[in-house]
């Protein structure tokens, strides 16, 4: 018995073509096994590339695009191989295709990305934004100055015995002129500042500084508050390092009278 399996297993080996189709069979299935992981695999990252075109604009929707693209033809590629073309010349003809289709949907991506207008990144989107803010005058109307010929609290009065269109009306003669206020910081912040289209740029950084002024009929309004945008680059870095609770008294061109305080513009600090 032991003689016969000896033979039976010599004989294998003499026989150079049994043996060689053997180790191919083998060496096929190894080779091969890669095939049978793509065949899967490539099918959940395809789903999700052609999920992730429905969420998505701009540049990311057009690369999210070429790769389901090319991820749908590698997988065509991969399927073709497998089952259809299984000789090398027939192999390498359908693998140039394949390199030809991916060149193309990238030469097709980089040019439809620079007719996509830029969008905006997480670390820009947390920046503040400029906000149009309405002005009454330019810096031309800095250096012709009118200032406030009655109290301040006169003009909040108004808000209280008016609704508001014509509490609007009655202050309208008063804005653009200019007063002074005392007063206690609450708040420093930038604020973004309009500018003239000549200018090139719609926008600018100034200072806004929030005060309270304590006011002089405490039974209708306890405090005034007052918004003072700082335009100027001498009382910009001024206003910058003002501290809460400092007290200061600052001069500033009326924008907005509302019903407990005042817009100030181009305004300065006033040494006490």
């Amino acid at each position: 018995m032991i003689s016969l399996l000896g033979m039976k297993k010599s004989s294998e080996h003499d026989n150079p073509r049994t043996y060689s189709s053997a180790k191919d069979r083998y060496r096929n299935q190894d080779k091969h096994r890669w095939r049978k992981v793509g065949v899967w695999l490539i099918p959940v990252v395809l789903s999700v590339l052609v999920t992730l075109d429905f969420f998505v604009d701009g540049v990311w929707f057009i690369w999210s695009v070429a790769l389901t693209i090319i991820t749908f033809f590698g997988y065509t590629v991969l399927v073709l191989e497998w089952c259809v073309w299984k000789v090398d010349p027939a192999r390498k003809r359908l693998r140039i295709a394949f390199l030809i289709v991916c060149a193309l949907t990238l030469l097709t991506a980089l040019g439809r990305q620079s007719s996509v207008p830029r969008t905006t990144t997480l670390v820009e989107s947390l920046r503040p934004v400029p906000v149009p803010v309405p002005s009454i005058a330019d810096r031309s109307a800095v250096e012709n100055r009118e200032y406030l010929d009655i109290k301040r609290e006169k003009l909040l009065e108004f808000f209280d015995k008016y609704n508001e269109a014509q509490s609007e009306t009655l202050v309208k003669p008063y804005i653009g002129k200019w007063m002074e206020i005392p007063g206690r910081v609450r708040n420093v912040s930038r604020e973004a500042l309009p500018l003239s289209m000549q200018d090139g740029v719609p926008y600018k950084w100034g200072i806004k500084v929030i005060l309270s002024t304590a006011s002089g009929d405490k039974k209708k309004l306890a405090h005034i508050v007052t918004q003072a945008t700082f335009d100027d680059q001498r009382w910009m870095d001024r206003a910058a390092v003002l501290k809460r609770n400092e007290d200061i008294k600052i001069r500033g061109q009326i924008r907005l009278v509302f019903n407990s305080g005042f817009a100030l513009d181009h305004c300065e600090i006033v040494e006490q």
